[in-house]
């Protein structure tokens, strides 16, 4: 009886701990990220790196995953009359996944990201497939 409860005692203690470094230990990897921007565009290098630093930011805050590569592929305007470039990216899931795609596996995703209304810096507006 003693073995059970110490069992299950263990099996919590291990669930408790997965879910602690999920929430709090993953993050997502950006240290390797190349930029690829070799097609002609409205901004500078300099602005198209800038918009590339802003998603590499918010990937490392929402994902658990590897970025692998952003390119540059177009810009655009959105809705509300601001204009915003849009990289594809190459993402390599981790071990650990939401289920909707296998560990391990390559991801394909769009980001979209903008000037800030003040100009100071760029955000992402938006991202996934399609």
């Amino acid at each position: 009886m003693k073995s059970r409860a110490f069992f299950h005692a263990a099996c919590g203690a291990a669930i408790l701990c997965l879910i602690a470094a999920v929430f709090l230990g993953l993050r997502g990897n950006t240290s390797k990220t190349k930029v690829v921007a070799d097609k002609p565009s409205p901004y500078t290098q300099e602005q198209i790196e800038a918009a590339a630093d802003a998603v590499k930011r918010d990937f490392q805050r929402y994902f658990g995953w590897e970025l692998l590569e952003l390119t540059y592929e177009d810009c655009g305007v959105l809705e509300n009359g601001k204009s915003a470039v849009f990289f594809k990216s190459v993402i390599r899931t981790g071990f650990l996944t939401d289920g909707s795609v296998p560990p391990r596996s390559m991801v394909y995703w769009g980001f979209w990201a903008a000037p800030k209304p003040n100009g100071s810096g760029w955000y992402v507006v938006s991202c996934g497939y399609g």
